[in-house]
C-alpha cells in the first residue's frame, strides 16, 4: 500500500522536474540533476537500511 503511493508521489516529482527541464535552460538542469542525484541516494540509503535489517 505505501510503496504504491511512495511510488506515485516519486512520478509527480520527477514529472514536475521534467516540466521544469524542458522549459529552463542548462544551468538549471544541471542544478535539478544534482538535486535528483541526492534525493535518488538518499532512497537507495534507506532502502538498504530497510532491506538490511
Amino acid at each position: 500500500m505505501t510503496r504504491k503511493g511512495h511510488s506515485s508521489h516519486f512520478f509527480t516529482l520527477f514529472y514536475d522536474l521534467y516540466k521544469i527541464i524542458s522549459i529552463d535552460s542548462t544551468k538549471k538542469q544541471l542544478k535539478i540533476i544534482k538535486i535528483l542525484n541526492k534525493y535518488i541516494e538518499s532512497i537507495d540509503k534507506k532502502k538498504r537500511i530497510i532491506y538490511n535489517n
